[in-house]
């Protein structure tokens, strides 16, 4: 039995490894379809088929997802043949939306644009979430000096990044003949950010704080030299200080202002503004050790480990969702 699942997977890599291949330097053109039923909503998951034309005319199915790649970010990558369409639409009047796909096999790559149809079938969501920060940088370890007998102490490690806050947006909420629309305006930039959707249950807005990065461990003391005649062994060196974890965004916030047209869906909005997590702490760094004595001779000391670093402090929440019920005119949005 294991016999003949050997075979079987053997054959399966095999099948892959030459479908492989045969598109290296041999693409045309990539382009993705989707099944008629998968919900095509900016912030929402679809699945899909890519396809490859290739120079000869054929066009082959890619089966292999750590092959392909999405180079604007337009869609994100979710596993599985699926991707998250990422980013709000520029305007109501357009249902297209633009992207670039991309096939990498080795050194070979290959990039195509291509085009998606909303049909806005999922709930509205819009994800601003700000970005998590970065984990501070390792330290290298430390040796003796070109001189001296003992071991260098190790050096601080890295602290990490504070997490991005998330945004601060004044919205407009209003119902279009057969959809809802929101249109999200950003504080700050004054950039305009349109959202559509058939479905009438809920809108899901993520204006949370992005989390922190954590502390590197401190460096590694460096070892004392060995003792040799006329010469004692040095001690080993501290081990560097951990780095600190860094601060959590604060979470953003959100006035909206809902055209009577729209008033049902005032219980239907979910605001997520909370604030990211602080960062973990880095370890104190690993000691150096003593160098050896000559038997009978002066022992070196060993050094001692490092003291960690400081746990960042969470984001704070943002504020409730402002909800002002008001009959603008929305057709200066259209």
């Amino acid at each position: 039995m294991r016999s003949a699942l050997f075979i079987v997977l053997s054959l399966l890599l095999l099948a892959s490894c030459q479908s492989e291949k045969l598109l290296m330097y041999n693409v045309e053109s990539l382009s993705i379809e989707t099944d008629h039923n998968e919900v095509l909503n900016v912030g929402n998951n679809f699945s899909y088929t890519l396809f490859a034309e290739l120079r000869t005319g054929e066009t082959r199915k890619v089966k292999n997802d750590a092959l392909i790649q999405f180079p604007d970010e337009r869609l994100k990558d979710a596993g599985n043949h699926s991707a998250l369409i990422n980013e709000a639409l520029p305007n109501f009047k357009t249902s297209y939306y633009p992207f670039e796909i991309g096939l990498k096999i080795g050194e070979y790559e290959v990039q195509s644009s291509d085009t998606l149809e909303l049909n806005f079938k999922g709930p509205i969501v819009a994800q601003w979430i700000g970005n998590d920060g970065t984990n501070g940088t390792q330290p290298r370890a430390s040796s003796a000096t070109l001189f001296g007998r003992d071991g260098l102490d190790g050096r601080n490690g890295g602290n990490g990044r504070d997490g991005i806050e998330g945004r601060h947006f004044t919205g407009y909420l209003w119902e279009d003949a057969d959809e809802i629309r929101l249109l999200l305006i950003c504080d700050s930039t004054g950039m305009k950010y349109c959202y559509r959707s058939v479905q009438r249950d809920s809108i899901i807005i993520d204006l949370s704080g992005g989390n922190a990065g954590n502390g590197s461990q401190g460096g590694t003391g460096g070892d004392g030299k060995n003792a040799k005649t006329g010469k004692d062994p040095g001690n080993g060196g501290n081990g560097g200080t951990g780095g600190n974890g860094g601060n959590g965004g604060n979470g953003g916030s959100l006035l909206l202002f809902v055209h009577p047209s729209a008033g049902f869906m005032d219980h239907s909005i979910a605001l997520l503004n909370t604030g990211g997590k602080g960062g973990e702490p880095g370890k104190g760094g690993d000691p150096g050790n003593a160098g050896k004595a000559l038997h009978g001779k002066t022992t070196a000391t060993p050094g001692e480990i490092g003291i960690s670093g400081e746990t960042g402090k969470d984001g704070e929440d943002g504020p409730p969702l402002t909800i002002s019920k008001v009959a603008f005119d929305f057709t200066l949005f259209q």
